[in-house]
């Protein structure tokens, strides 16, 4: 199994760190993510073959799925869904289970779900919902439910900033 992924710093001109701001907005999802993708698009080539390549290719192919799925999720309602989340991944298990269980293999399915979630969230620019007393609203999923999530977070549009 391999080390668990560090983080990598990268300097770049102001140019392009400008150019990764616009592909990053065009995109829907942070800096950070868009440049991780650009990173694994240019290095796909020189993966190699191998269950961790076949897995890495999975795991990207995913991200872009769960991305497209909440985009026509909040195009179909007209708005972000409270439950994007959990709706978004019951599409992955009915639509596209083969995939998921190809990118999750070997025990990584919290790692895999968290980035989910959070490329949901970032994808549709929905931010997580509070509780009225404070803190996020968490949903459990009901026990002996086929769900890939046990938990999720409700979402609601991100306010625009000023």
């Amino acid at each position: 199994m391999a080390a668990a992924p560090a983080p990598l710093f990268l300097f770049l001109r102001p140019a392009f760190q400008e150019a990764l701001r616009r592909r990053a907005k065009e995109l829907g999802v942070t800096e950070a993510d868009a440049a991780a993708r650009l990173v694994e698009q240019g290095l796909e080539p020189f993966l190699g073959s191998g269950s961790e390549a076949e897995q890495a290719r999975a795991e990207r192919q995913l991200l872009d799925v769960a991305g497209a799925i909440a985009k026509e999720e909040v195009e179909r309602s007209g708005s972000v869904p409270e439950d994007l989340t959990f709706t978004v991944f019951e599409r992955i298990r009915i639509e596209h289970r083969a995939l998921y269980d190809s990118a999750t293999r070997g025990n990584r399915e919290s790692a895999i779900n968290r980035r989910i979630a959070r490329h949901i969230k970032t994808a549709v620019g929905a931010e997580v919902k509070p509780r009225d007393g404070g803190g996020p609203w968490s949903v459990k999923v009901s026990r002996g439910s086929d769900a890939l999530i046990r938990e999720y977070t409700k979402l609601k549009k991100a306010l625009s900033p000023k």
